[in-house]
């Protein structure tokens, strides 16, 4: 709930709106938004780079817990379902 915390991506766009990228991708999607964007961009063969896997117990964190995340964070959840509708529109 550090407000340092709250809403980073939305301050790391500062002000930039997701309509002005020509690919928005998610990261639960990475491996199919990495095809997408070497599509995009004409490369050759992409290999898919993983490091700092997190999230592997993300099953274990309580729904109230969730939701106080989201609620610190109402500014990137909007901003990720935008990026959700975006990445549909562009499939």
């Amino acid at each position: 709930q550090d407000e340092l915390n709250c809403n980073r991506m939305t301050k790391f766009l500062a002000g930039m709106p997701l309509e002005k990228f020509h690919f928005v991708g998610i990261q639960n999607e990475y491996s199919q938004d990495l095809q997408r964007l070497a599509n995009l961009m004409n490369w050759p063969a992409v290999s898919e780079l993983k490091q700092n896997i997190t999230g592997k117990n993300s099953d274990k964190i309580s729904e109230s817990d969730r939701e106080f995340i989201a609620d610190c964070n109402m500014l990137d959840v909007a901003l990720f379902k935008q990026a959700l509708d975006m990445r549909k529109n562009q499939t």
